[in-house]
């Protein structure tokens, strides 16, 4: 995986939400953080530092884009947003709904490669462990952003924010 390429989309969506942020009557670092139920220093790095690999869960990213009115969303490689049917269950929260869709969306698209490729495959190309992978798609850890990024990269897609 190329480890400039991942930076740079990641640093491009950590602009957009930095933008954004400010963007929003100027909505401070502490009150981001109050919303997102973390400390305003996992914020400021986040915004500093951009995406490091100790950085972000998906959940965070979704719940970071969500509270600046946006979505996270999967581009496949003929530029089509792609999404999952999947309904919320009840009591499901949003950001763990989206994040759910998300992750069935990559599986689904690794299985309709061809030939089709294996999570080991899949591993290899993202420059992560087999058991990442196996984890994500059965959705027992959720990814950190960086992973989520390298996961996208390796199946030919790409992650954009879209608005509300």
């Amino acid at each position: 995986m190329d480890e400039e390429r991942v930076r740079g989309e990641l640093a491009g969506i950590n602009g957009v939400l930095v933008a954004a942020r400010r963007g929003r009557g100027g909505l401070s670092q502490e009150r981001l953080a109050g919303l997102l139920g973390v400390s305003a220093e996992s914020v400021r790095v986040w915004e500093l530092e951009g995406w490091v690999r100790d950085g972000p869960t998906l959940v965070h990213l979704i719940g970071r884009a969500r509270v600046l009115g946006m979505r996270v969303v999967i581009i496949d490689g003929r530029g089509d947003w792609v999404y999952s049917p999947l309904g919320r269950e009840l009591g499901e929260r949003q950001d763990a709904f989206e994040m759910r869709c998300l992750l069935a969306v990559l599986r689904g698209l690794r299985l309709e490669t061809w030939p089709r490729l294996t999570q080991s495959e899949v591993a290899r190309l993202a420059g992560v462990d087999t058991s990442s992978i196996k984890n994500w798609e059965r959705q027992v850890s959720p990814p950190r952003a960086v992973g989520f990024m390298r996961w996208v990269l390796a199946l030919g897609c790409r992650v954009e924010l879209r608005t509300l």
